[in-house]
């Protein structure tokens, strides 16, 4: 919903409606007309939905998506702005109060400029502003360091460049996943396993840039709804090896699953740890309430112990979190007592120095909760103590990290910044120095190198 600048013509994208389209009111909202029911405004409702208006023209109207829309009277019609380099799904646009020539347009990929309204753009390689889901490094020297990017495929890049300097030659393509958790074989670093949305994974040869689909169940999964599916898995499905034999590959579904043979067979180690408990018919639409009963939930995060290889914490995205210790012939629930149903359990991180140790970073935005939620546990999930003293109070946790190197060093990611604890997690303070206020979706420790994952602001 937008309105325009003198308040009484408003617009608005209507999907969930037996006449889906774009709105218009012409008197505050009192009384509404349907000019355009063209499907490519609602198609992708759940993602796109941004209009904005020409401050000083009403009739003019923008609305980005798959592509830039742009209408001029008043959205009976409607034509796409083209104009280089573009992008790849369009979400914001800013219209110059003083010029409607000059637009900036957010897209998956950064910022372009216009100052000739529309006609051509300014170009968005000149700035680091990839959305990266998760990190990881290799271990050659210098090392590799790997991430997902929203939209614009999976990156790689050099710690440091032959002259020291890193420059556009230590970047190169490592996969075709936008979203996922990448996997580097610690015995041959030239393979890359990567899981895009919704259960995809590959095995890529950086040698021969040739990739290998070795999904358990090698099903399209992209527009299929989730709870029909053989394997459940979200947008960021988890993958990574055992840190303790270096050769057990985990994913996460609505089980825990491994392989042996680098995803030639898959082997599932543990039952639903979701709590879903689906039946066959549930009335009415999605709700918090029915989710579960009618089969939704994933395993969002595994944290395989270095210490122990038959130790494994498992939490998922319907706020459970789930103990073997036996490599996975029974499971313990350890949930800490009210976390709340559908709290995300972003990330666990074994502790490095005690296997019953383990700290727990839980995401809770989709319930409206922006606070920052950090557990740890230091006898196996029997207990659990909230350790987030020092936290900005809408510094909602995104991924909790130890330094394997020195007890008690903790680097935490929220949606505001990076934070720190020397003391094991009893205090915490800031760790911005010059990042930039976003988004850390996750952090890698590489010796002595602490390596960001930034949604919005690249590798740091």
């Amino acid at each position: 919903v937008t309105v325009s600048s003198d308040g009484k013509r408003v617009y608005a994208l209507i999907s969930n409606s037996r006449k889906p389209g774009l709105y218009r009111s012409d008197d505050g909202g009192n009384t509404w007309t349907l000019p355009n029911e063209d499907k490519r405004l609602t198609s992708r409702a759940w993602y796109f939905g941004n209009i904005t208006v020409d401050p000083n023209n009403a009739d003019v109207i923008y609305l980005p998506n798959v592509a830039l829309y742009r209408s001029e009277d008043g959205g009976k019609t409607i034509s796409i702005v083209r104009g280089a380099p573009g992008g790849d799904d369009y979400h914001q646009l800013w219209i110059d109060p003083k010029n409607s020539s000059r637009m900036i347009l957010g897209t998956d990929q950064g910022a372009t400029v216009s100052v000739d309204y529309g006609q051509t753009w300014s170009s968005w390689y000149n700035q680091p502003t990839a959305q990266f889901y998760h990190v990881i490094t290799d271990d050659q020297f210098p090392y590799v360091v790997y991430g997902t990017q929203q939209d614009t495929g999976s990156a790689a890049v050099r710690s440091r460049g032959e002259g020291g300097l890193i420059t556009p030659r230590d970047w190169f393509p490592s996969g075709g996943s936008e979203s996922g958790y990448m996997a580097i074989d610690p015995k041959d670093p030239k393979i890359v396993y990567l899981t895009g949305t919704y259960g995809d994974v590959s095995r890529f040869d950086l040698r021969t840039s040739f990739s290998q689909d070795i999904s358990p169940w090698p099903a399209l999964n992209f527009g299929v709804e989730i709870n029909t599916r053989k394997y459940r898995d979200p947008w960021t499905p988890v993958l990574l090896f055992s840190p303790f034999d270096k050769k057990t590959l985990y994913l996460g579904t609505q089980y825990v699953m491994k392989t042996l043979d680098g995803g030639l067979h898959w082997e599932t180690i543990s039952p639903d740890l979701t709590g879903a408990t689906q039946q066959k018919k549930v009335d009415g639409p999605p709700t918090v309430e029915n989710a579960k009963q009618r089969g939704y939930g994933v395993v969002y995060t595994i944290a395989p112990s270095a210490l122990n290889g038959n130790l494994i914490w498992a939490g998922s995205d319907t706020g459970l979190i789930h103990l073997t210790r036996d490599g996975g012939k029974s499971w313990t629930d350890v949930t800490p007592h009210g976390i709340g149903s559908w709290s995300k359990i972003s990330l666990i991180e074994a502790s490095h120095f005690d296997p019953a140790e383990a700290y727990v970073a839980v995401d809770r935005h989709r319930l409206d909760d922006q606070k920052p939620y950090l557990y740890r546990t230091r006898d196996y999930g029997v207990t659990w103590q909230l350790i987030t003293a020092g936290f900005g109070a809408s510094a909602l946790l995104r991924a909790v990290r130890e330094d394997p190197q020195n007890r008690g060093l903790l680097f935490a990611g929220t949606e505001l910044g990076a934070y720190v604890s020397f003391d094991d997690g009893d205090h915490w303070q800031p760790l911005q120095l010059n990042l930039p206020t976003v988004s850390v979706h996750d952090m890698v420790i590489h010796g002595d190198d602490l390596v960001a994952a930034t949604h919005g602001r690249a590798f740091w």
